[in-house]
């Protein structure tokens, strides 16, 4: 256990990003995380974690402390040498309540759009974790079919209301820079990257049962992050929305939206066809990153766990 809590000190430190004992336990990397059947690791049938394990816990992170490996302060942990970061965590979270603040009011006008069954934070300001400078990332869940009517109307709104995040102007300002459709809510890779950006989603807004749809496709995180779904029920009865009653009227609308669905998809690939580099587009999917942090994260925990001699998780 001592090894995992190295590997979650060294996952958060990319992000100068301290982390208490409850988080440390929360987000606790399993030491052999890769290869872990989803669900098995420190669970007992009916998905509560031992008690013998948190206890086993706090022992070995008093040895990890005890051997000058990590330092602590006023309840937050880091690698030594790093203590530089405990003041930024505070100056950080102070940045970012005011821009969740900007989201959630934003997601009151864009959740009129009636496609949309989900918004939610995602990157550093879902874990209140960004610069003053820094834009905000919005992830969407579409209904089937109406992935790119949704985004060409979110765009439509945020240029209108002047906040739509521009290559020169991105303080403060809105990214909408992922849309999945209802039918593809699994995440991948699966790698402890993508786990972390699942797990660290935060909803501001939710139609339905699709947050609990969304968790249960992609308990796979569970390989890399043991606890972090702890609290999350596996239903076995899903409610199911109920569709309009089909007549001839909501056929020929369905219809109408089908048609302007594909129109809507050319148009936005016609305009982005020279502005685009690393982002994935399909009928399910729209992912747009100015910067793609995927590699970069990656690598940097790679080296961190390098020099603890734990490259081999």
């Amino acid at each position: 256990m001592k090894s995992s809590i190295l590997a979650t000190l060294s996952y958060s430190d990319i992000f100068d990003y301290p982390l208490t004992e409850e988080e440390i336990w929360q987000w606790l990397i399993s030491e052999d995380g890769r290869h872990l059947p989803a669900g098995k690791a420190g669970r007992t049938e009916d998905g509560k974690q031992k008690t013998e394990d948190r206890k086993a816990f706090a022992h070995s992170l008093q040895l990890v402390l005890d051997s000058h490996l990590i330092s602590v302060k006023e309840g937050f942990y880091c690698l030594k040498g790093r203590e530089e970061i405990f003041p930024i965590r505070k100056q950080r979270d102070f940045w970012s309540k005011p821009k969740i603040r900007r989201a959630e009011k934003v997601a009151v006008i864009l959740r009129l759009i009636p496609w949309i069954k989900l918004i939610g934070i995602t990157g550093g300001l879902a874990r209140n974790n960004v610069d003053e400078e820094d834009d905000i990332d919005l992830f969407f869940i579409a209904a089937q079919n109406r992935l790119w009517l949704t985004r060409g109307i979110v765009v439509l709104i945020l240029s209108f209301l002047g906040l739509y995040r521009r290559p020169n102007k991105f303080k403060d300002m809105i990214c909408p820079n992922m849309f999945v459709a209802e039918s593809s809510l699994k995440m991948e890779p699966e790698d402890i990257f993508t786990a972390h950006e699942v797990c660290l989603l935060k909803p501001i807004f939710v139609r339905g049962d699709i947050y609990q749809k969304f968790l249960i496709e992609n308990r796979w995180v569970e390989k890399f992050l043991p606890n972090v779904l702890k609290d999350i029920k596996q239903l076995s009865d899903l409610a199911i929305e109920k569709g309009k009653k089909e007549n001839f009227l909501n056929y020929l609308i369905t219809q109408l939206l089908n048609i302007l669905e594909v129109f809507a998809r050319k148009l936005q690939l016609w305009y982005m066809r020279k502005k685009r580099t690393t982002e994935l587009v399909s009928d399910n999917l729209i992912k747009f990153h100015p910067q793609d942090a995927r590699n970069w994260v990656l690598e940097e925990y790679q080296k961190r766990l390098k020099i603890y001699g734990l490259d081999n998780l």
